[in-house]
């Protein structure tokens, strides 16, 4: 994928995009190539790993959390690294954005550490111990950012 398009889809600008390719090279994720950056078999696995554990992200609308444009992020198997949703909220305080923390236990969205059922996301294809993440910003893109900086807390 080249540069222009890496800043297209994720919303960054030129300086950002070309550190984190250099990032990504150091640590050797990616490597150039004519058809711009390219996954090594080690960025693979790790690309592997995320698709696994976390979902794409989707648009939602629940009323009681945010009216703001509102993406959700679902994290398998990741409610044991959830405090009390913290640690995600401060990340997406940093990124701009509102971000609430659920987990899902007993076939229901709860706010972590009480009994509290959040309704509205309902025929989400969620398991026990699963977290899903929800990321309110001024528009999509920015609450897409903020709710993917606050998976990473919980990777």
């Amino acid at each position: 994928m080249g540069r222009i398009l890496l800043m297209k889809e994720s919303g960054l600008g030129e300086a950002n995009v070309k550190t984190m390719i250099k990032k990504l090279r150091e640590h050797g994720f990616t490597k150039d190539s004519t058809r711009g950056e390219v996954l090594t078999e080690k960025g693979k696995g790790i690309s592997d790993y995320l698709k696994r554990k976390v979902s794409r992200t989707f648009r939602v609308r629940i009323s009681s959390i945010s009216k703001k444009p509102t993406v959700a992020l679902i994290v398998r198997d990741a409610s044991e690294r959830v405090k009390m949703g913290i640690e995600q909220r401060d990340e997406g305080m940093k990124m701009g954005v509102n971000v609430t923390t659920l987990v899902f236990q007993n076939k229901k969205a709860k706010f972590p550490g009480t009994k509290e059922v959040v309704r509205g996301l309902e025929g989400l294809e969620v398991k026990d111990k699963d977290v899903i993440i929800i990321s309110s910003g001024r528009n999509a893109k920015e609450a897409e950012r903020g709710g993917i900086a606050a998976v990473l807390t919980l990777i």
